[in-house]
């Protein structure tokens, strides 16, 4: 059932008890309402970061209208916030920061400036910064060694041209050490088990072993695998019969 104050609208049609939305407003000790919003379930109640806190005395809670589908309890909202008006635009005593009903309209010029200043001069704290950087440290997702084809390789390689990031910089004795045992012991990226030398030279007699074929429209010899998938009916340099038709 519908509960509605007097002065609020001409007449209200009872809805559906499937109607779960409801308009309230905050009060001020006197009784005067400072914030007008529309909810459903305990939104009245609970707020996020940025937005108007409810009063510590949980009475001034005042529930306006409920039991209303979202499309009436926006054009209630709305009718309040004008009646009462706004303190940013000096029409009222609301501190709400726009018109109400669906979607933010109608800011005041300070909050858009806000909004302005939020966008352009964002900074990361350094409390921040030291987080991304422990973050960055930890990540288990980078490509292993070995993982990317030499044309794969090729390709970063080219991309690299011209980049003068670290250009003359030189490792230091103990970086250097670091590297030697990091490399001393790869790791396998799926089994987590270092690879032995004897393990290391299967794989090479493996991969020496291995049938290769060539494409039958460029140069390119490989494993059958990569021929089926990139090469032959899927080879960039096959002639489009269409255009030649």
């Amino acid at each position: 059932m519908c509960v509605v104050h007097e002065f609020l609208l001409p007449s209200v049609v009872m809805l559906e008890n499937k109607n779960r939305f409801y308009v309230y407003q905050y009060l001020r000790e006197s009784g005067l309402p400072y914030y007008v919003g529309k909810g459903s379930n305990k939104r009245a109640w609970r707020k996020g970061k940025n937005e108007f806190k409810p009063p510590n005395d949980l009475s001034r809670i005042d529930i306006i209208i409920e039991g209303v589908t979202e499309e009436t309890a926006f054009r209630i909202e709305k009718q309040l916030i004008q009646w009462w008006g706004r303190k940013d635009l000096g029409t009222g005593i609301l501190s709400n920061r726009t018109d109400g009903g669906e979607g933010s309209a109608n800011f005041s010029e300070a909050t858009r400036q806000k909004l302005r200043d939020n966008g352009y001069k964002h900074t990361i704290s350094e409390v921040g910064r030291k987080r991304i950087s422990e973050a960055q440290k930890s990540r288990t997702n980078r490509v292993p060694r070995g993982a990317l084809s030499p044309e794969e390789v090729s390709k970063l390689r080219e991309r690299s041209v011209g980049n003068t990031f670290r250009k003359g910089a030189t490792h230091t004795e103990e970086a250097r050490e670091k590297i030697r045992k990091a490399r001393a012991k790869q790791v396998h990226p799926s089994s987590g088990k270092v690879r032995t030398e004897e393990y290391k030279e299967k794989m090479r007699e493996s991969m020496i072993k291995q049938t290769t074929f060539p494409c039958s429209y460029c140069s390119v010899v490989a494993a059958a695998g990569n021929i089926k998938r990139w090469h032959n009916d899927n080879c960039k340099n096959k002639p489009n019969m269409d255009k030649v038709a």
